[in-house]
Order: structure tokens, then sequence, then C-alpha cells
């Protein structure tokens, strides 16, 4: 108790002594050196001498026990305990952590760091030491010691135990009272994750972990032989699934199914994430049948690729930013291609300029029908061997700038019928036939070809 408590408390004791003693004497007096004077006060005069005495006291037994702060020109030089008027214990905060002090003794050794309350008790975390030597981590509560959170042991091991009081953990450790203990040393640059190592100091993972440091729970990525080998799900210790893998140059996602969803290229790492990158495969909720063959860039298909719907390609062409989005042709579940175009990132289809002819390999008899691929501005069969007639219904390829326009046909062996309807190209610049050796019958009908300014037959059968 300080002096100031110590006063309020005798004045307290005064205050009830007074009122009982003025109820019972109100006006009863005494002689007090030839002079009348009121009991009440000769008693209030006698209290007082009292209570100066008991402060006198009290403030003698302050000066030799408790805690003292001495000054110089306003400056603060010393903190700490007195007991029997002897300095006993310093206080100095320690460096590095703030609201913690140094607990240190007459002869300079240090017995704690700690944590105080405003009246100078320990209250919070205590760092115990023993000659010289870290002992243990405590929890205080007005100047009581409520747990333990760890302690040390002299062969080198932390012991470490739950709110409980429970022993959850002796093993090996690093850290110290600054920085904070651990298990299992941080990852660089990858908060909240820790490294796994071996005693030959081997990375064996990175994961992050429960709040004792001692099961994985969250995120973990195992190593192999100082590779990256799979990135996975724990739930207190125990591995709950496979999130994907790493064979090679591959790598391999599933879904919570544990169903393969993805196996191709990659990009990335363990602090910025991984996305597909590259040449790979997109997989059904089955595991085994594609959804897409081809290329990714940044997580979503770009560049050439298939889509699939069962075991039939539905799209062949260019992709961007996961659209179709380019050339590209649209097929049946027969394999026949129903469109065939120039496709928008919004996935709208349209026509293309240049006649594709990747889709009549093989093909005997070309025909196409009335007022069609009105935009196609080259008309290009070139090295269709197995091409043998070509029909073209009217008002076809009809499209109104000239300019570079043009309608070849060349290298294909075996044609030996061209059927042209009425205004079909009407607006080509250009008409070429080249070596189409069993070539027979020509036949263009009315308007067809009407503006053309240049019309080549090269190398036909004689």
């Amino acid at each position: 108790m300080d002096s100031e408590e110590f006063a309020v408390k005798l004045n307290k004791i005064k205050y009830e002594a007074m009122k009982g003693f003025e109820e019972k004497c109100k006006s009863a007096t005494h002689l007090v050196d030839g002079k009348e004077t009121l009991l009440t006060d000769t008693l209030e005069k006698e209290i007082e001498k009292i209570i100066e005495e008991s402060m006198k006291k009290h403030n003698d037994v302050i000066d030799k026990n408790g805690l003292k702060v001495t000054y110089d020109g306003g400056n603060e030089i010393w903190r700490g305990f007195y007991r029997n008027g002897d300095k006993v214990i310093s206080l100095k905060e320690y460096e590095g952590m703030s609201g913690l002090w140094r607990e240190v003794n007459e002869n300079g050794e240090l017995l704690s760091v700690s944590e105080y309350d405003d009246k100078w008790m320990k209250n919070g975390r205590c760092f115990e030491v023993e000659s010289g030597h870290l002992k243990r981590e405590c929890v205080y509560e007005n100047g009581m010691k409520k747990r333990v959170i760890r302690e040390f042991t002299d062969d080198g091991l932390m012991r470490l135990f739950d709110d409980n009081g429970k022993k959850v953990y002796e093993g090996v450790w690093f850290g110290d009272m600054v920085n904070g203990f651990g298990i299992h040393p941080e990852m660089e640059k990858m908060k909240g994750y820790y490294k796994e190592l071996n005693e030959k100091q081997e990375l064996l993972s990175v994961s992050e972990y429960d709040e004792y440091g001692l099961l994985k729970n969250g995120k973990c990525f195992e190593y192999e032989g100082g590779r990256l080998v799979r990135e996975c799900e724990y739930k207190n210790g125990v591995m709950m699934r496979v999130l994907r893998e790493w064979k090679g140059e591959c790598m391999i996602e599933y879904d919570v199914n544990g169903m393969r969803v993805y196996e191709g290229g990659f990009e990335g790492d363990m602090m910025k994430g991984f996305v597909r990158e590259g040449e790979g495969k997109e997989y059904g909720i089955d595991g085994k049948s594609a959804l897409y063959v081809g290329g990714w860039k940044n997580g979503l298909r770009d560049g050439y690729g298939s889509e699939f719907k069962g075991l039939n390609p539905v799209y062949i062409g260019e992709w961007k930013n996961g659209m179709r989005d380019g050339k590209g042709k649209e097929l049946n579940e027969n394999g026949e291609v129903i469109r065939s175009g120039r496709w928008n990132k919004d996935g709208i289809e349209s026509v293309l300029s240049e006649f594709d002819i990747d889709c009549l390999k093989g093909v005997e008899r070309l025909e196409i029908g009335k007022h069609c691929h009105k935009k196609v501005t080259q008309f290009v069969l070139d090295g269709l061997n197995e091409l043998k007639s070509i029909i073209i219904g009217i008002d076809s390829f009809s499209y109104d700038n000239r300019k570079g326009s043009k309608c070849v046909i060349m290298n294909c062996d075996q044609l030996n019928e061209i059927n042209i309807g009425a205004k079909s190209f009407h607006c080509y610049e250009s008409f070429e036939l080249k070596n189409l050796p069993s070539l027979i019958s020509i036949q263009l009908d009315d308007n067809a070809f009407r503006l053309c300014h240049s019309i080549v037959f090269e190398s036909m059968n004689d």
C-alpha cells in the first residue's frame, strides 16, 4: 500500500471514531491548561497525532521496501525494488520488446523479462531466467504465475504446454524472446508458412501449421529430393486432398473429389501461385475424357486448340483469354464442319475472308450451295488430289470489293469437272486454273466472273 492509500484509510478510521463519539458527547467539556474545552476537540487533536505518527512509520517502511524511482535533472536514472532499505532488483525496459522489462539482481544477473501493470506487478508474459539460461515462458496475472507456456531443458530441448498445462510437444526448437519461438523456421517471403527440414537440413515441405506449430493445417507444398512434387490440403495433421502434382515439367490438377481436371504445362511458384501455361489437356468430371486439348496462357485457353464433347471435337481453331477468338471451325457429332469462320472474343462468328480447305482433304466432290460465302475474298484450292468435281451454286462468293480478290484452283490431279453458277465470283479480280491434268469440263453460267480482270489457264491437259 502506498502513502496516499494509507492516508485515506487512516482518515476513514478517524471519521468513524469521531462520528461515534460526537453522538454520545455532544456538549461534554473539561479543563485544558485552566481553560474549558470540548472533549471532541481534544479527541480530534489526539487522533491527528496518532495519524501523524502512523504515516511517519508507514513512510519509513516504504523507504525501505517497495518500488523506487530515482531521477536526476528530471530524467529517470534508476527504477527498481528495495527490501529492508537495500536495492535488490533493477528494472530496465527491454530493447526490441516494447512493454517488457528486464529484471536484474544486484549482481547483474538477469532474472526475468516480463510485462508489468500500472502497480508494477507482473501481468502478462514473463520469460524466466536461471543462471543465465532461459528456463520458461509463463503467463502472470496480478503478480501470480497462472500457467507455463513452454520450458527449456538443460539438454537443449523445448517442452510446449497447452492452456490446460498438458505437454503437447518436446523436441528441437528455434528462435528467441524477441522474434518468438517455433518448431519450424518461417518460409522466406511466405507469411504464415513454415519449413519442415530433415536432419540433413533438406527441405521436406512448406506448410501452414496450427497455433502450436505442431500439426500441418492448411496448404502444404511437399518436396522429394529437392523438387516440388505436390500441393496438398491438411487438417489437424491429416492430409485431406491433393490439389496439384508435378512430374518433371508436367503439372496435374485435381478437383475436390480427387479427379484429374488438367495435365500439361504450367507457370509460377509457391509465392505467386501456379497457372496453366503452354500445351495442356483439360478433363471432364470423370478425369479421363478431354474437354479441351491445346494452348494455355495465364490459366486460360489461348492459342490453337480443340474443344470436345464426349469423344468428338466440336470446335477446332484459335482461342484468346479463354474464348474462341480467331480462325476456327465448328463440327457436328459426325465430325462434319457446320460452320467455318473467324470468331471474335464474344463468341460471335464472322465469315472468313479466306476459304478454309483444311477440312477437304480426301474429298472427291465439293458442292457449295446458293448465296454462300458472301464475304470470302480468296477461294484457293491447292493440292486436293482426291477431288474430282467442283459445283458452286448461284450468287456465291459475291464480295463487292474486287481489290485482291481471286479464285485459284491448282494442283488437283484428278479434278475433271468445274461448274460455277450464275453471278458467282462476279466481282472477283482474277480467275486462275493451274496444273489440272484431268480437267475435262468447265461451265461458267451467266455473269460468273463478270467483272474479272485476269483469267489464267496454265499447264492444262492438252
